[in-house]
């Protein structure tokens, strides 16, 4: 079996439950290999979302691991948008 990592960008959760191109495609991408019984199971990076745990317990094939962003990094990140 093999095994691949994903890392996301920190901004929305995988699974996409606050949207995000990228995330949706990572998404699809999983519940595509959940579908075909593939020899592949992932191991995906994500920030932490309440509603994103609860949709992760529906993946047999990927392992998740949730990170909370701590709040000055928040604070900071929208600071710099801001500016």
């Amino acid at each position: 079996m093999s095994r691949i990592a994903i890392i996301t960008s920190g901004y929305f959760p995988v699974p996409d439950s606050k949207g995000g191109a990228v995330e949706h495609l990572v998404t699809l991408l999983l519940e595509g290999a959940e579908r075909s019984d593939s020899e592949i199971s992932f191991e995906v990076f994500s920030c932490w979302d309440k509603e994103a745990l609860l949709r992760a317990n529906e993946f047999r094939n990927t392992n998740f691991t949730f990170i909370q962003t701590p709040s000055i990094v928040k604070l900071v990140d929208k600071s710099v948008y801001r500016f």
